[in-house]
């Protein structure tokens, strides 16, 4: 994140809209393109509405949105696999909403402090966050909000046990479903296995690279830490 001051004051004067058309059709959302490179935007930027790159991203991860910004039928509601309750919109929002836009608009201020405490968090143990760190951590925040809490502590020590970043951040994220009190890996929905886990955690993260590989602005740089 790049700010701390990100997105305060973006979400209290805006009303979620009312769905339009027919659930079943898929539309080509408008704020999706941007000029500058991802790895240089703000959170602001990449968090600013459902409509862009970071909300799109996990929305991809979540099977909700396509890389493009488009909706699927999951977006539209569907039971979630590990509790079974009712997911809405780009973010599987379950807390209780009208209409897909305004489970978005909902999430996004749900996620807004805990963005905040992940760059928070990051800069106390000198850990420079590029945009797939963070997208990752946000969406295991959205994912995961217990896992979320321990993500930028094995996110360090990750980097001390691979080279690659993406392998740094899937090392973290499934990390982040063990118990740290009781050293068990506990994940609802998909089992007590790490290897399953793995797999899922993969696939999520191979869905917000190719998001930000969509528009080619996306590269794998390193953690810095102190």
């Amino acid at each position: 994140m790049a700010t701390l001051g990100l997105i305060g004051g973006l979400f209290s004067p805006t009303i979620a809209p009312t769905v339009e058309g027919d659930r079943a059709r898929k539309r080509q959302l408008p704020g999706f393109t941007v000029s500058a490179k991802l790895v240089n935007l703000s959170t602001e930027h990449l968090f600013a509405t459902p409509n862009s790159v970071g909300a799109i991203a996990i929305g991809v991860a979540e099977g909700t949105r396509t890389p493009s910004g488009e909706y699927t039928d999951l977006y539209f509601g569907h039971t979630d696999p590990g509790n079974f309750k009712h997911n809405l919109g780009t973010f599987a929002y379950q807390h209780g909403a009208d209409s897909p836009e305004e489970a978005d608009f909902k999430q996004l201020r749900r996620l807004k402090p805990s963005i905040i405490q992940l760059e928070e968090e990051a800069q106390t143990v000198g850990i420079h966050l590029g945009t797939f760190e963070l997208l990752a951590g946000v969406d295991l925040i959205n994912q995961s909000p217990l896992a979320g809490k321990d993500y930028i502590k094995h996110l360090k020590t990750c980097h001390q046990l691979e080279e690659d970043l993406k392998q740094v951040i899937l090392c973290a994220r499934v990390r982040s479903f063990v118990n740290p009190t009781t050293g068990v890996l506990e994940a609802d929905g998909l089992g007590s296995y790490r290897s399953t886990v793995r797999k899922d955690q993969k696939r999520r993260l191979d869905a917000i690279e190719r998001v930000l590989n969509s528009k080619n602005r996306f590269r794998h740089t390193s953690i810095t830490h102190q």
